[in-house]
Formats: C-alpha cells, structure tokens, sequence
C-alpha cells in the first residue's frame, strides 16, 4: 500500500481539541508553572525546527501554509527576539512609543530602553516586518530553512532510516501524522504519532517519533532524560494499543517497543534510530528512579497531579507541596 499523509486539516483538529497529551504532562512534571506556560514553547528555536522538519517529512505540501522562510539569514537573538514578539502583539501594524514601552518591560530586558530600541532598528525591524508578511505562520530565518533541509535529506537517504519514507512493501503500511483520541482512567487523552508502521506479515505494530537535535546524535540519550521522552514513550506506546485493541482487525496484533528516529540540525554524523526499552515504558508509566537516584514521575501520577491542580486551582507548589503543607523531603543520599 502507498504510504498515507495526513492532511493539515486532521493536524489543526488534533491541536484544537481539549485534551490530556504529552506535552502538557511533560510541562508539569517540571513544574505547575511551567504547564501554565507550556504554550510559549513553540517560539523556542529548537522546537520551531523540529516542527518544520516533522512537516517537511510528513506532511511536506503543508510546509508553507504552515512556515514563513525569511530573507535574512539569522533570526535576532532570543532577548530580542521577545521583545519584537511583544511588540508585534501589541502594535502589528506601526508601533507607538508607548508599544515600544509596553514590550520593554513584558521581554524582562535589563538594558536601558533606548539601547533596547537602538537593537531593535539595527537588528529586530527586519523580523518586525517578516511578523507582518508572515500572518500567523512560523517564522524560520533562511540559515534555520538550510538546516532543516539538510537534516530531511539525512532522513531521506539515511542507511537505516529512509524505508520509512519510501514506497513500503506489499503487506506493510506506514502512515504520518497519524492522531490517537483515547481514555485513560475516565480521562480525555490525544496522541499525535509522527510515524505509524503497521507490518501485516508479522503482525506488528510500529510507533515512532521523529526528533531534532543541536548536539551529537549520539547524545540522545541525555536529551531522553532532558525532555522526558520516556513520557512520550510511554504515553504514545498506551494510546497506540488503546486504538489497537479497539479495531477489530489489529486486535491480536503486537505493539512494539517505541522508536525514536533522531537527526542533526548541525553536524555531520548520520541519523540514528533509538528504541526504548521496557523499563523506560515502565518508568514513563508508573514513574521510578534515575542511574542519579531521582525520582521520576510516570503519566498515570501526573494525571493525577493535574486533577488536583484543576481542581483546586492551586498552581504556585507542586501536589505534593501542597499535600505536606509546604515542606518537601530531600532524602538526598538514598536508603
């Protein structure tokens, strides 16, 4: 069968509708605070360019609906770069002196204001403008459009990575993009697969997610423990046997073990592709300890955590603060 890609239209759905995901439980495992935030995280310029190489790969007639490509090479620096964000909100058209005012004090700078502005005409009105051109899609500088082109094609033509996106063989199926809405203890839950593989022959079932990295490839599994992938993995891996067990045809089929296909958006080394093991599935389920001795929250107690932040509307302290009235245990040096 002919690999399927999801139209924006299934992707946009999946975004508007109101439901526990991943991102969100990863937002507050690091803090209630963080959760209320988590939206902003897309300006991150690591998170942009995993988002457009995603689209490029799986859903590449979307990329510009979805991405504005500057003419300038370098998007300002990340202090700036606020600033103009503000800015624009404020004044998308032409800003006043009380904008520029406005956007000084919500970018948090620490410079004097006139030096502020004196960055902004020498370094920001360029991405001000492109804010204008842009009407609401991504922003990429064209040094960030070069990278994520690079990394696709290492995708594309890697040794080991390029069956999943080619023309499948007879019996297997792969689909992008690909949504899961499901339930977990009552609860409303969404998933949004980048990669699902279905091989009819050996009755399997593949999850997989793609991921960008600034660092060495090689070095992924720090940054599985950085962004709680082990979360992902888990929560991905659950919907995906929800739905499995839920369509008649794939009911006695067997989901494997999450994979992530991780690629550069610098450097040279090669894509590789990372899989979990069941005790990373079970921490990111049930939670655990680190090789540090940290514990870990899985998805079902951080489930339960933002119940109890929902429902108390209580957001400064993490549950368990709350729970010992304001006193948290080190237990630093184990048992």
């Amino acid at each position: 069968m002919n690999v399927e890609i999801n139209t924006s239209d299934i992707v946009k759905e999946y975004r508007a509708k109101k439901a526990i995901n991943y991102s969100s439980l990863s937002a507050l495992a690091t803090s209630p605070q963080a959760y209320i935030a988590r939206d902003s995280i897309g300006s991150i310029p690591a998170f942009r360019k995993g988002s457009a190489v995603d689209c490029m790969l799986t859903t590449p007639n979307d990329f510009h609906s979805d991405f504005y490509v500057m003419d300038i090479r370098k998007t300002p620096p990340p202090m700036l770069m606020k600033y103009v964000d503000e800015l624009f909100k404020l004044a998308p058209q032409i800003p006043e002196e009380e904008d520029h005012d406005r956007a000084y004090i919500e970018s948090g700078y620490k410079l004097k204001k006139e030096s502020v502005r004196e960055k902004f005409i020498n370094e920001g009105v360029e991405y001000y403008n492109s804010l204008k051109d842009a009407k609401g899609k991504t922003i990429l500088s064209f040094d960030e459009y070069t990278q994520i082109n690079k990394a696709v094609n290492q995708i594309k033509n890697g040794e080991f990575t390029a069956k999943y996106f080619k023309k499948p063989e007879e019996g297997i199926d792969i689909f992008y993009q690909f949504p899961i809405y499901w339930e977990l203890k009552g609860q409303a839950c969404k998933s949004l697969l980048d990669i699902l593989v279905i091989d009819h022959k050996t009755k399997s079932i593949y999850p997989i997610d793609l991921k960008t990295t600034g660092k060495s490839v090689l070095n992924f599994r720090s940054a599985f423990m950085k962004w709680k992938y082990y979360l992902q993995a888990s929560f991905y891996s659950a919907a995906t046997n929800f739905w499995k067990a839920n369509d008649t045809d794939l009911v006695d089929y067997n989901v494997k073990n999450f994979k992530f296909i991780v690629v550069e958006t610098m450097g040279d080394n090669p894509p590789m592709i990372f899989q979990t093991t069941n005790n990373d599935l079970e921490v990111g389920e049930h939670g655990g300890t680190d090789k540090h001795g940290n514990e870990i929250k899985g998805y079902i107690e951080l489930i339960s955590d933002l119940n109890f932040h929902n429902s108390k509307n209580k957001w400064d302290f993490p549950k368990e603060a709350y729970d010992n009235n304001g006193v948290v245990m080190l237990n630093t040096m184990g048992s």
